[in-house]
Protein backbone atom coordinates (compact mmCIF):
# COMPACT_ATOMS: atom_id res chain seq x y z
CA UNK A 1 0.00 0.00 0.00
CA UNK A 2 1.35 3.19 -0.81
CA UNK A 3 -0.10 6.66 0.76
CA UNK A 4 0.60 9.95 -1.32
CA UNK A 5 0.58 12.87 1.29
CA UNK A 6 0.40 16.23 -0.11
CA UNK A 7 2.20 18.29 2.26
CA UNK A 8 5.71 19.47 2.98
CA UNK A 9 7.64 16.92 5.18
CA UNK A 10 9.21 17.46 8.53
CA UNK A 11 12.07 15.60 7.68
CA UNK A 12 12.80 16.63 3.85
CA UNK A 13 14.76 14.21 1.80
CA UNK A 14 14.92 15.95 -1.35
CA UNK A 15 16.58 17.75 -4.01
CA UNK A 16 16.08 20.99 -4.61
CA UNK A 17 13.51 21.09 -7.86
CA UNK A 18 15.60 21.01 -10.19
CA UNK A 19 17.49 17.86 -9.30
CA UNK A 20 16.69 13.79 -10.55
CA UNK A 21 15.05 13.10 -7.20
CA UNK A 22 11.53 15.00 -7.38
CA UNK A 23 9.29 13.55 -5.14
CA UNK A 24 10.40 13.16 -1.05
CA UNK A 25 9.95 8.98 -0.54
CA UNK A 26 9.85 8.71 2.95
CA UNK A 27 10.27 5.23 3.51
CA UNK A 28 14.32 6.25 4.16
CA UNK A 29 16.08 6.52 7.09
CA UNK A 30 15.75 9.87 8.63
CA UNK A 31 17.64 11.90 11.93
CA UNK A 32 14.17 13.18 12.53
CA UNK A 33 12.09 11.06 10.56
CA UNK A 34 8.58 12.60 9.11
CA UNK A 35 5.95 11.57 12.13
CA UNK A 36 3.36 10.61 9.06
CA UNK A 37 5.56 8.88 7.43
CA UNK A 38 6.58 6.96 10.80
CA UNK A 39 2.93 6.00 11.91
CA UNK A 40 2.47 4.42 8.19
CA UNK A 41 5.52 2.44 8.26
CA UNK A 42 4.27 0.74 11.08
CA UNK A 43 1.59 -0.28 9.66
CA UNK A 44 3.61 -1.17 6.49
CA UNK A 45 2.77 1.51 4.62
CA UNK A 46 5.01 3.52 2.29
CA UNK A 47 4.13 7.02 1.61
CA UNK A 48 5.46 9.64 -0.74
CA UNK A 49 5.26 13.73 0.29
CA UNK A 50 4.87 16.29 -2.72
CA UNK A 51 4.51 19.86 -0.80
CA UNK A 52 1.64 20.99 -2.51
CA UNK A 53 1.68 24.77 -0.81
CA UNK A 54 4.26 27.05 0.04
CA UNK A 55 4.22 29.80 2.72
CA UNK A 56 5.60 33.72 3.06
CA UNK A 57 5.61 35.01 6.30
CA UNK A 58 3.29 38.40 6.96
CA UNK A 59 3.50 41.20 9.68
CA UNK A 60 7.21 40.42 11.34
CA UNK A 61 7.34 44.31 12.18
CA UNK A 62 4.30 44.29 14.52
CA UNK A 63 4.23 40.99 15.69
CA UNK A 64 7.72 41.65 17.22
CA UNK A 65 6.02 45.18 18.30
CA UNK A 66 3.23 43.14 20.28
CA UNK A 67 5.49 40.61 21.80
CA UNK A 68 8.07 42.95 23.40
CA UNK A 69 5.17 45.13 24.45
CA UNK A 70 3.82 44.30 28.01
CA UNK A 71 0.84 42.29 27.57
CA UNK A 72 -1.53 42.52 31.04
CA UNK A 73 -3.84 45.24 29.31
CA UNK A 74 -4.24 44.46 26.02
CA UNK A 75 -4.08 40.39 25.72
CA UNK A 76 -5.38 37.19 28.30
CA UNK A 77 -3.82 34.55 25.58
CA UNK A 78 -2.42 33.85 22.55
CA UNK A 79 -4.20 31.57 19.86
CA UNK A 80 -1.56 29.33 17.03
CA UNK A 81 -3.48 26.83 14.88
CA UNK A 82 -0.50 25.91 12.82
CA UNK A 83 3.62 25.22 13.35
CA UNK A 84 3.61 27.67 10.19
CA UNK A 85 2.72 30.46 13.02
CA UNK A 86 5.43 29.38 14.90
CA UNK A 87 8.01 29.70 12.25
CA UNK A 88 6.64 33.36 11.99
CA UNK A 89 7.01 33.69 15.51
CA UNK A 90 10.65 32.43 15.01
CA UNK A 91 11.28 35.00 12.30
CA UNK A 92 10.23 37.95 14.39
CA UNK A 93 12.60 36.89 17.57
CA UNK A 94 14.67 34.53 16.30
CA UNK A 95 15.67 32.05 18.87
CA UNK A 96 19.54 32.61 18.60
CA UNK A 97 19.08 36.40 18.58
CA UNK A 98 19.74 38.38 22.05
CA UNK A 99 15.94 39.39 22.05
CA UNK A 100 13.15 37.66 23.90
CA UNK A 101 9.13 38.45 24.21
CA UNK A 102 7.98 40.17 27.41
CA UNK A 103 8.50 38.08 30.02
CA UNK A 104 5.07 39.12 30.72
CA UNK A 105 3.49 37.00 27.77
CA UNK A 106 4.74 33.51 29.68
CA UNK A 107 1.95 34.14 31.75
CA UNK A 108 -0.20 33.92 29.49
CA UNK A 109 -1.99 30.71 27.77
CA UNK A 110 -1.38 29.59 24.25
CA UNK A 111 -4.14 28.05 22.71
CA UNK A 112 -3.35 25.44 20.02
CA UNK A 113 -5.01 22.79 17.26
CA UNK A 114 -3.36 19.16 17.80
CA UNK A 115 -0.57 17.99 19.24
CA UNK A 116 2.04 18.92 16.27
CA UNK A 117 1.54 22.44 16.57
CA UNK A 118 1.99 21.98 20.65
CA UNK A 119 5.50 20.47 19.85
CA UNK A 120 6.28 23.73 17.48
CA UNK A 121 4.84 26.24 20.39
CA UNK A 122 7.12 24.42 22.94
CA UNK A 123 10.25 25.22 20.75
CA UNK A 124 9.45 29.55 21.05
CA UNK A 125 7.75 29.82 24.13
CA UNK A 126 9.02 29.57 27.70
CA UNK A 127 8.90 25.81 29.20
CA UNK A 128 6.48 27.33 32.40
CA UNK A 129 4.19 28.90 29.45
CA UNK A 130 0.68 27.05 29.37
CA UNK A 131 -0.08 25.34 26.11
CA UNK A 132 -3.49 24.36 25.95
CA UNK A 133 -6.09 22.58 23.64
CA UNK A 134 -4.43 20.28 21.85
CA UNK A 135 -6.60 17.78 21.64
CA UNK A 136 -9.46 19.95 20.14
CA UNK A 137 -9.37 18.50 16.51
CA UNK A 138 -10.48 21.51 14.68
CA UNK A 139 -11.45 25.80 14.67
CA UNK A 140 -15.17 24.44 16.24
CA UNK A 141 -14.17 22.23 19.20
CA UNK A 142 -10.88 24.75 20.06
CA UNK A 143 -13.32 27.69 20.17
CA UNK A 144 -15.64 25.65 22.57
CA UNK A 145 -12.45 24.73 24.86
CA UNK A 146 -11.33 28.30 24.93
CA UNK A 147 -15.22 29.16 25.92
CA UNK A 148 -15.31 26.83 28.66
CA UNK A 149 -11.69 28.11 29.79
CA UNK A 150 -12.86 31.88 29.52
CA UNK A 151 -15.95 31.15 31.64
CA UNK A 152 -13.89 29.90 34.61
CA UNK A 153 -11.08 32.38 34.55
CA UNK A 154 -12.29 35.90 33.42
CA UNK A 155 -15.73 36.13 33.26
CA UNK A 156 -17.01 38.90 35.09
CA UNK A 157 -19.88 41.31 35.22
CA UNK A 158 -18.63 43.89 32.76
CA UNK A 159 -17.53 40.86 30.16
CA UNK A 160 -21.44 40.37 29.44
CA UNK A 161 -22.51 40.97 25.70
CA UNK A 162 -21.39 40.00 22.39
CA UNK A 163 -17.06 40.72 22.33
CA UNK A 164 -15.41 42.87 19.70
CA UNK A 165 -13.33 41.92 17.01
CA UNK A 166 -10.09 43.90 15.29
CA UNK A 167 -8.00 43.53 12.65
CA UNK A 168 -4.04 44.77 13.07
CA UNK A 169 -1.37 45.09 10.33
CA UNK A 170 -1.24 44.74 6.76
CA UNK A 171 -3.08 41.80 4.29
CA UNK A 172 -0.07 41.65 2.08
CA UNK A 173 3.45 40.73 2.08
CA UNK A 174 4.62 44.20 2.17
CA UNK A 175 2.91 44.44 5.33
CA UNK A 176 6.03 45.37 7.20
CA UNK A 177 6.08 49.05 5.71
CA UNK A 178 2.04 49.17 6.84
CA UNK A 179 1.46 51.84 9.59
CA UNK A 180 0.90 49.76 12.73
CA UNK A 181 -0.93 52.25 15.23
CA UNK A 182 -2.30 51.25 19.01
CA UNK A 183 -0.39 47.44 18.81
CA UNK A 184 -0.89 47.95 22.13
CA UNK A 185 -4.44 49.24 22.40
CA UNK A 186 -6.78 47.55 25.05
CA UNK A 187 -9.72 47.98 22.15
CA UNK A 188 -13.10 49.19 23.15
CA UNK A 189 -13.86 47.75 26.64
CA UNK A 190 -11.57 44.46 27.89
CA UNK A 191 -8.21 42.71 27.20
CA UNK A 192 -8.92 40.14 23.74
CA UNK A 193 -7.61 37.54 22.84
CA UNK A 194 -4.62 37.34 20.48
CA UNK A 195 -5.28 35.57 16.97
CA UNK A 196 -2.11 35.16 14.96
CA UNK A 197 -3.56 33.62 11.52
CA UNK A 198 -2.84 32.36 8.20
CA UNK A 199 -3.93 35.33 5.74
CA UNK A 200 -6.81 33.09 4.31
CA UNK A 201 -7.84 31.59 7.34
CA UNK A 202 -11.42 30.40 7.66
CA UNK A 203 -14.24 32.45 9.83
CA UNK A 204 -14.83 29.89 12.28
CA UNK A 205 -13.22 30.44 15.21
CA UNK A 206 -14.01 33.91 15.44
CA UNK A 207 -17.79 33.09 15.29
CA UNK A 208 -17.77 30.78 17.92
CA UNK A 209 -15.91 33.42 20.43
CA UNK A 210 -17.68 36.59 19.93
CA UNK A 211 -20.82 35.91 20.45
CA UNK A 212 -19.82 34.38 23.30
CA UNK A 213 -18.30 37.72 24.75
CA UNK A 214 -14.82 36.86 23.93
CA UNK A 215 -12.92 39.50 21.97
CA UNK A 216 -10.71 38.49 19.48
CA UNK A 217 -7.60 40.66 17.91
CA UNK A 218 -6.43 38.84 15.12
CA UNK A 219 -2.99 39.71 13.11
CA UNK A 220 -1.80 37.66 9.94
CA UNK A 221 1.46 36.39 10.58
CA UNK A 222 1.80 34.50 7.14
CA UNK A 223 0.50 33.76 3.56
CA UNK A 224 -0.25 30.48 1.62
CA UNK A 225 0.40 30.18 -2.10
CA UNK A 226 0.12 27.20 -4.31
CA UNK A 227 3.73 25.44 -4.54
CA UNK A 228 4.83 26.91 -8.09
CA UNK A 229 6.57 23.70 -8.56
CA UNK A 230 3.67 21.51 -7.81
CA UNK A 231 2.04 19.98 -11.19
CA UNK A 232 5.94 19.53 -12.68
CA UNK A 233 6.51 17.10 -8.88
CA UNK A 234 3.02 15.20 -9.91
CA UNK A 235 3.62 14.86 -13.64
CA UNK A 236 7.13 13.54 -13.40
CA UNK A 237 6.55 11.24 -10.66
CA UNK A 238 3.58 10.08 -12.95
CA UNK A 239 4.85 9.97 -16.53
CA UNK A 240 5.68 6.46 -17.73
CA UNK A 241 9.39 7.45 -18.44
CA UNK A 242 10.43 8.53 -15.00
CA UNK A 243 11.45 6.61 -11.95
CA UNK A 244 12.74 7.93 -8.67
CA UNK A 245 16.52 7.54 -7.95
CA UNK A 246 17.44 4.68 -4.77
CA UNK A 247 16.51 1.67 -4.08
CA UNK A 248 12.68 1.99 -3.44
CA UNK A 249 11.64 3.01 -7.57
CA UNK A 250 7.81 3.46 -8.08
CA UNK A 251 5.72 2.96 -10.65
CA UNK A 252 4.60 5.45 -13.06
CA UNK A 253 1.42 5.82 -14.05
CA UNK A 254 -0.36 8.07 -17.21
CA UNK A 255 -4.20 9.06 -17.28
CA UNK A 256 -5.36 5.48 -18.58
CA UNK A 257 -2.87 3.48 -16.53
CA UNK A 258 -3.04 2.32 -13.04
CA UNK A 259 -1.62 4.86 -10.37
CA UNK A 260 1.30 4.31 -8.12
CA UNK A 261 -0.08 5.15 -4.80
CA UNK A 262 -3.77 3.87 -3.25
CA UNK A 263 -4.09 6.90 -1.15
CA UNK A 264 -4.12 10.63 -1.49
CA UNK A 265 -4.50 12.46 1.67
CA UNK A 266 -4.99 16.17 2.12
CA UNK A 267 -4.01 18.73 5.07
CA UNK A 268 -6.11 22.09 4.12
CA UNK A 269 -8.57 23.66 1.73
CA UNK A 270 -5.90 24.92 -0.11
CA UNK A 271 -4.13 22.31 -0.35
CA UNK A 272 -7.16 20.80 -2.56
CA UNK A 273 -7.54 24.06 -4.38
CA UNK A 274 -4.08 23.79 -5.43
CA UNK A 275 -3.72 20.27 -6.05
CA UNK A 276 -7.17 18.80 -7.69
CA UNK A 277 -6.82 19.91 -11.31
CA UNK A 278 -3.93 18.60 -11.66
CA UNK A 279 -5.10 15.10 -9.89
CA UNK A 280 -7.88 15.44 -12.03
CA UNK A 281 -6.10 16.07 -15.21
CA UNK A 282 -4.43 12.51 -14.27
CA UNK A 283 -7.65 11.01 -13.22
CA UNK A 284 -6.29 10.68 -9.74
CA UNK A 285 -9.43 10.80 -8.18
CA UNK A 286 -12.35 8.41 -6.85
CA UNK A 287 -12.65 5.43 -7.74
CA UNK A 288 -9.40 4.99 -9.05
CA UNK A 289 -7.36 5.99 -5.57
CA UNK A 290 -8.99 6.66 -2.52
CA UNK A 291 -9.05 10.59 -0.75
CA UNK A 292 -8.76 10.99 2.79
CA UNK A 293 -9.03 14.04 4.64
CA UNK A 294 -7.18 15.59 8.15
CA UNK A 295 -10.33 17.15 9.41
CA UNK A 296 -13.93 17.82 9.02
CA UNK A 297 -13.21 21.46 7.12
CA UNK A 298 -10.90 19.72 4.60
CA UNK A 299 -13.80 17.65 4.18
CA UNK A 300 -16.56 19.64 3.54
CA UNK A 301 -14.35 21.83 0.93
CA UNK A 302 -14.02 18.73 -1.19
CA UNK A 303 -18.00 18.23 -0.88
CA UNK A 304 -18.94 21.73 -1.42
CA UNK A 305 -16.90 23.02 -3.95
CA UNK A 306 -15.71 19.69 -5.98
CA UNK A 307 -18.46 17.29 -5.04
CA UNK A 308 -16.22 14.96 -3.83
CA UNK A 309 -16.34 12.61 -0.96
CA UNK A 310 -13.56 11.39 0.75
CA UNK A 311 -13.45 7.87 2.13
CA UNK A 312 -12.07 8.98 5.39
CA UNK A 313 -11.60 11.88 7.43
CA UNK A 314 -9.38 11.73 10.50
CA UNK A 315 -10.81 11.59 13.94
CA UNK A 316 -7.88 14.02 14.93
CA UNK A 317 -5.58 15.75 12.98
CA UNK A 318 -2.47 13.77 14.18
CA UNK A 319 -0.30 11.19 12.41
CA UNK A 320 -1.44 8.32 14.59
CA UNK A 321 -4.74 8.61 14.26
CA UNK A 322 -4.72 9.09 10.69
CA UNK A 323 -2.53 5.94 9.89
CA UNK A 324 -4.26 3.99 12.10
CA UNK A 325 -7.98 4.75 10.29
CA UNK A 326 -6.64 4.55 7.00
CA UNK A 327 -5.49 0.97 8.05
CA UNK A 328 -8.59 0.16 9.54
CA UNK A 329 -10.29 1.64 6.40
CA UNK A 330 -8.23 -0.36 4.10
CA UNK A 331 -8.94 -4.18 6.35
CA UNK A 332 -12.25 -3.15 7.80
CA UNK A 333 -13.91 -3.45 4.18
CA UNK A 334 -11.80 -6.28 3.02
CA UNK A 335 -14.62 -8.92 3.33
CA UNK A 336 -14.34 -9.78 6.71
CA UNK A 337 -10.55 -10.31 7.00
CA UNK A 338 -8.28 -9.90 9.89
CA UNK A 339 -7.01 -6.71 10.81
CA UNK A 340 -3.09 -7.00 10.72
CA UNK A 341 -1.25 -6.18 13.77
CA UNK A 342 0.50 -3.00 13.88
CA UNK A 343 4.31 -3.30 14.05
Amino acid sequence: MHILLLRDPSCPLRSDFSGERQLTESSRSCPQEDPYAKEFKNYHYRTSSIPVLTHHCLNLAPLRTILKSDPTHTYWGIVVTSAKTVQALEQAIPPQSNESPSALWSNLPVFVVGESTKRACQRFFPTEQPILGADSGNAEQLANFIHDYYQIHHISAEDRGAGFHRTLGSSSSSGDQAQHDNLSSPGPTRPSLLYLVSQIRRPTLIHGLLPRGISVTELAVYNTVPNPEFNTLIEQYLKPDVRLCGENTLPAATPSTRLPFQWVVFFSPSGVDAALPTLRAWNCTPPNVHYAAIGLTTAQHLVQSYGLTPALVASQPTPQCLAKEVHHHVYGSANGHPIPPMG
